[in-house]
C-alpha cells in the first residue's frame, strides 16, 4: 500500500488542497500546547531543547507529510512543522520523495541531538 511519504513533495503538497484541513483532526500535537512548535522569544539551546520536544510527536504522526506540506504551500517560516525546523524546510526540493527527507532530517536531528546531549 502507497503511505503519504512516499509521495514527492510536489505531490504531497497536492494533500493539503482540502481547505477544511481534515488531515489536522489527526496529528499527534493536536492536543498539545502550542508553544512547544511555535517557541516565542527563544533562542540558541533552549530552542533546540524545545525542538526537540516538538519533532519526539512529529516523528511517529500519521500526517506529518501533510504538516510538511502545509507549512511550505504556506511559506511558514517560524516553528516546527512536519518534524522540520524552518531552516531545515528552506532547502527542499519539490522532487524529492517525502521519504527522503524525513530520513535524512530526523537521521541528522537524532545525531545532533545525542552528540549534545553526551557533550552535557
Amino acid at each position: 500500500m502507497l503511505t503519504n511519504e512516499y509521495l514527492s513533495l510536489a505531490d504531497a503538497k497536492t494533500l493539503i488542497q482540502d481547505k477544511n484541513y481534515e488531515w489536522k483532526h489527526k496529528a499527534l500535537c493536536i492536543n498539545v500546547d502550542s508553544l512547544i512548535f511555535l517557541p516565542s522569544e527563544i533562542q540558541g539551546k533552549s530552542l533546540q531543547k524545545i525542538y526537540k520536544q516538538a519533532k519526539q510527536y512529529c516523528f511517529q504522526c500519521p500526517v506529518r507529510t501533510e504538516c510538511l506540506a502545509y507549512a511550505l504551500v504556506n511559506d511558514l517560516d517560524l516553528g516546527i512543522f512536519g518534524g522540520l525546523t524552518p531552516e531545515e524546510r528552506k532547502s527542499l526540493h519539490n522532487k524529492l520523495p517525502v521519504r527522503e527527507i524525513f530520513k535524512k532530517k530526523d537521521s541528522k536531528w537524532k545525531n545532533d541531538s545525542d552528540a549534545k546531549s553526551a557533550n552535557t
